[in-house]
């Protein structure tokens, strides 16, 4: 994810800062940008109350290979995740991918009571699953990650959230994302 998080800073350059933590404070009420529109309050409140719970970890339980696929609407993930939908992506990031290339990217990568708003890794996933979310959506990394490395990018990202995803439900002892309960959780 280095290279191609340093790939969509060069690209975005001006538009994005591709920063360590997404969290909308440096993009804070810049248009063009991936800012949210006026204080970006929203972003930094969501990534706030997210952050507020934490994961209880459970020594002695039998997980060692936990299920992360299930189906939703009728149709099967691989990981309870998808990209949340974000447009003007070739305005907004400075044009250095289409918005036909983004969409793309972001359906051809995923594809190999949704919850949306500050999630940046595998744990804020089980968190919200733990919270009654059936999945989970992400915004800004996903296109951190399509523009910077394209369908490879989005992949990467995926392999990422999966992994993070997996070393969270079994330092919790949780068995399958379909039965994630609160009790995981402690705030």
């Amino acid at each position: 994810m280095k290279e191609i998080r340093k790939a969509a800073r060069e690209r975005m350059k001006g538009f994005c800062r591709v920063c360590a933590v997404c969290d909308g404070r440096a993009c804070a009420g810049e248009v063009p940008g991936m800012g949210s529109l006026g204080t970006s309050r929203a972003v930094t409140a969501n990534l706030a109350a997210l952050a507020r719970w934490r994961l209880k970890m459970r020594l002695l339980h039998d997980v060692a290979d936990p299920k992360i696929r299930l189906d939703f609407l009728g149709k099967p993930l691989r990981l309870p995740v998808l990209a949340a939908p974000i447009g003007g992506v070739s305005f907004n990031m400075g044009g250095a991918v289409s918005e036909e290339a983004y969409i793309a990217a972001a359906v051809k990568g995923q594809i190999a009571l949704l919850a949306d708003g500050g999630v940046r890794g595998g744990a804020d996933v089980l968190k919200l699953l733990a919270l009654g979310a059936d999945a989970v959506m992400i915004g800004r990394p996903f296109s951190v990650a399509a523009v910077g490395g394209l369908k490879e990018g989005v992949l990467k990202y995926l392999q990422q959230i999966e992994s993070e995803l997996v070393s969270a439900m079994v330092l919790t002892g949780t068995p399958d994302v379909a039965a994630v309960g609160s009790e995981i959780l402690s705030a």
